[in-house]
């Protein structure tokens, strides 16, 4: 059934790192994984959703490392929700990775999560990692926390002493699983408040996001695992853009990871709110999503505000002027309702996922060019019509082609190349992905042949 969450342990061992606000887990989480996933910050609480990376212990072993929210000693409504999440990563777990601050000692804090994490895993393997341990000795960093009767190993995850140890450590630990292939991305990304989150917890049947009706609560990526009769996909809810203007420390954070889902995304869903309409940020988004060569699926968001005779009309509009830059089909939503295709939704994406990674045949190619010019032959240039020879593949995802030619092929203008990407793409089937076609001026290396 779609919006079943399948395991993590289906595909990888896990580790989950736990601990109070503000030690270090999320610094910890990005040296683990090489790469800066999480956001990182000295305000207390940066993280409200868990994050899941893969990234290797030893040749040929891998894990999935999640990082959660802290859990405060004092609950509000959004602590409450975090730890909950931080709750639904721990029943993932192969392997808890408690962090503590070794400058700020034994805290309430640290006692708290070990306890819960006891009491209610008690046969999930712990590991202590006593963090911020540079320029201090392992008894000196670790001796508030011998009384804990826990495995302890000083870190420094802002130094990276200790994190080679440390996994192989983890790959000591970790159970063996036979690692497959990973799911095709899908990123869902929009403007704030578009809805973004609440469409990933329709998809996935639970409240796996952070959704508050307060601009910017997503702040990092979420990432799920999503089965469904179309496959399976690595959903990942981006932190909602804003104008540069507009940006607080935190906002600015949430553009740097949504940069970094889409240069990792094979498809898109493209959030708006049509009831708003198209604005300059929701053009911003395409723009991004095309130069990153991503797929794309159109959703256009809170259709119900609108009268049910225009949200046809509406849609197409709106596709319009979000100005995509190539063919990519469109959905009007209700997310907040749950009045969304899904099947239909995800089977787009899927199609789109798969037709950037297609190969075509030298021939096949030639075909299509050859019937796109018929149509409508190049403009006259310089006093010449540029002629276009032949075409072969030069890339996927996303996909490339390159139409050689003779020199007047260099003075072909924008307007025509996009009319030669859109014949292309429908003769060739290529709804939803991005096509780039290169012009390249040379002799024809078969003439006389």
């Amino acid at each position: 059934m779609p919006g079943y969450m399948r395991s993590f342990k289906n595909i990888l061992p896990v580790v989950v790192i736990a601990g109070r606000p503000n030690v270090g887990k999320s610094l910890l989480f990005n040296r683990l994984c090489g790469r800066r996933a999480s956001i990182v910050h000295d305000s207390p609480g940066m993280t409200l959703d868990y994050l899941s990376e893969n990234a290797p212990l030893a040749p040929g072993r891998t894990a999935a490392f999640i990082d959660t929210g802290g859990v405060l000693g004092e609950e509000t409504e959004r602590t409450a929700d975090t730890a909950k999440r931080m709750e639904k990563a721990a029943a993932l777990a192969d392997v808890f990775l408690l962090v503590a601050d070794a400058r700020a000692g034994l805290r309430h804090g640290d006692q708290a999560v070990l306890d819960m994490l006891r009491r209610k895993w008690p046969g999930t393997p712990r590991l202590l990692l006593v963090n911020k341990s540079e320029g201090m000795g392992e008894a000196e960093a670790c001796a508030d926390f011998y009384a804990l009767g826990e495995n302890l190993a000083p870190v420094s995850a802002k130094r990276g002493a200790g994190i080679a140890a440390l996994r192989k450590k983890l790959a000591e630990m970790l159970p063996v699983a036979e690692e497959n292939s990973a799911p095709p991305a899908l990123a869902i990304i929009g403007r704030p408040n578009v809805g973004k989150s609440t469409l990933l917890n329709r998809l996935l049947k639970q409240d796996r996001a952070l959704v508050s009706a307060r601009p910017g609560t997503t702040r990092d990526n979420v990432r799920a695992v999503l089965s469904s009769p179309h496959g399976e996909f690595a959903l990942v809810d981006t932190a909602g853009m804003r104008r540069r203007r507009e940006t607080a420390e935190q906002s600015r954070l949430s553009v740097a990871a949504a940069r970094d889902a889409l240069a990792r995304a094979e498809t898109v869903f493209l959030m708006w709110d049509m009831a708003a309409g198209v604005l300059y940020q929701d053009k911003r988004l395409a723009a991004l999503a095309a130069a990153a060569g991503c797929g794309a699926v159109l959703i256009g968001n809170k259709s119900d505000l609108l009268p049910a005779a225009l949200r046809r009309k509406t849609l197409l509009r709106q596709k319009e002027e979000l100005r995509l830059g190539f063919e990519a089909p469109a959905f009007a939503v209700s997310a907040a309702a749950g009045k969304l295709p899904e099947s239909g939704m995800l089977a787009a994406a899927r199609r789109a996922a798969e037709a950037g990674r297609r190969k075509f045949s030298t021939a096949e190619l030639n075909r299509a060019l050859s019937a796109a010019v018929r149509r409508n032959p190049p403009p006259v240039s310089g006093g010449a019509r540029p002629k276009l020879r032949y075409i072969h593949q030069g890339g996927q995802a996303p996909l490339r082609f390159v139409v050689h030619g003779g020199g007047a092929v260099s003075r072909i203008g924008e307007d025509y190349r996009r009319y030669l990407a859109s014949a292309l793409a429908r003769a060739l089937s290529l709804s939803g992905a991005p096509l780039r076609i290169d012009f390249r001026a040379e002799e024809n290396p078969y003439a006389g042949a």
